[in-house]
């Protein structure tokens, strides 16, 4: 509707020049009447008016020229690029074709998507297919328990071992065992057989500990480290010890260090103790609280008293004395002497015992009272 509409917009417009350029051609031929005739203005008429319509229809195909070579151009470039666009295709499908070319050429390898990772393909045995349907119709290795391994024979009983295979698997198990234990640094058999020296050190331990000497209890123990180790029983117990040695004497680094490395001992409460002393250690640490004892004070701690009374025989009696109750106990003793209760004995720990004796003793330890 649009291209209609310019259509005769332009064509009104063309018409209405041509008028005007043939109006002016006629006033034009007009003025040129008198002097040259009416045939001469007439054809004067004439030519410019066909001189007007043709330049106005030179410029109107040129125009049209200009259109038809834009828009041969839009078409020039939209078939380029379509031309490109199809190369491109070409170049991808050659590159693809080559790719796979290229796996289809390359051998195959089977592989696991498991977490196992890749496995290489089994070895090529000679396959055997059946003849009978009966038995299935693929192909099979000739020898199944040769690629597959299997072959024994199991009896009603099921698979039994025999002596002497028993004895070979538990030969490889422990000897499997033993370089495991190695790798990790246990060492069963060294402390079986320093046994002895782990114990008496232990003993010496808890003497010395006993004693205050932390100094001396410390060094038996570590004598015997050599022979031990993190994670058996014993060493657990050894060290568990002689971390808390070390605690005591202020060596909080080492106490540290050997409490980590009991964590993962296999007995359950040698472990559990020392996460509970790690525990105490970081709580010192996130309280900012130093609970280490310096040597200067543990020398205080350990300073013990003189045992004077083992060089005398006297003995005196710091606690509260009250004359008037010990009179009226020593009254109450007569009168179990005079006879009054019937009797001059008395029965204290399934012995006789002469109440007259002890009242007379009772006297002395008041006279040496009083002269105190």
């Amino acid at each position: 509707t649009r291209t209609r509409t310019r259509t005769r917009t332009r064509t009104r417009t063309m018409t209405t020049m041509l008028a005007f350029f043939s109006a002016l051609s006629c006033v034009e031929a007009f003025s040129l009447l008198p002097t040259c005739g009416p045939s001469v203005a007439m054809r004067y008429s004439a030519f410019s008016s066909l001189r007007h319509g043709a330049i106005l229809s030179s410029r109107a195909s040129l125009r049209r020229k200009g259109r038809l070579q834009v828009v041969c151009e839009q078409k020039q470039s939209e078939g380029d690029e379509e031309v490109d666009k199809e190369e491109e295709r070409r170049r991808k499908l050659e590159r693809a074709q080559q790719i796979i070319s290229k796996v289809r050429s390359e051998p195959q390898v089977e592989r696991t998507s498991g977490i196992g990772g890749a496995w290489s393909s089994p070895e090529e045995v000679e396959s055997h297919k059946p003849k009978v349907s009966t038995w299935g119709v693929y192909e099979r290795p000739a020898d199944i328990s040769k690629a597959y391994g299997g072959g024994r024979k199991i009896g009603l009983g099921g698979y039994t071992q025999s002596e002497e295979e028993r004895e070979e698997s538990t030969a490889k198990t422990m000897k499997k065992l033993m370089e495991y234990r190695k790798s990790v640094g246990v060492d069963r058999k060294l402390e079986e057989e320093h046994m002895e020296e782990i114990k008496q050190a232990l003993a010496l331990y808890d003497k010395h500990m006993s004693s205050g000497a932390v100094s001396r209890a410390v060094k038996a123990l570590e004598d015997v480290t050599k022979w031990t180790s993190f994670k058996t029983t014993v060493g657990g117990q050894v060290y568990l010890n002689l971390a808390l040695a070390y605690e005591q004497m202020g060596e909080r680094p080492k106490a540290k260090s050997t409490y980590t490395k009991l964590v993962g001992n296999g007995d359950p409460n040698v472990s559990s103790k020392a996460k509970e002393l790690l525990y105490g250690f970081e709580a010192m640490e996130f309280l900012r609280v130093n609970a280490t004892v310096r040597q200067e004070e543990r020398k205080v701690m350990n300073f013990k008293l003189p045992e004077v009374w083992e060089y005398t025989n006297k003995r005196y009696d710091t606690s509260f004395f009250e004359k008037r109750k010990e009179t009226k106990k020593q009254q109450a003793a007569g009168a179990r002497g005079s006879g009054i209760f019937g009797s001059k004995t008395s029965v204290t720990g399934g012995e006789e015992v002469d109440l007259s004796q002890a009242e007379s003793r009772r006297k002395e330890e008041e006279e040496e009272r009083e002269e105190s």
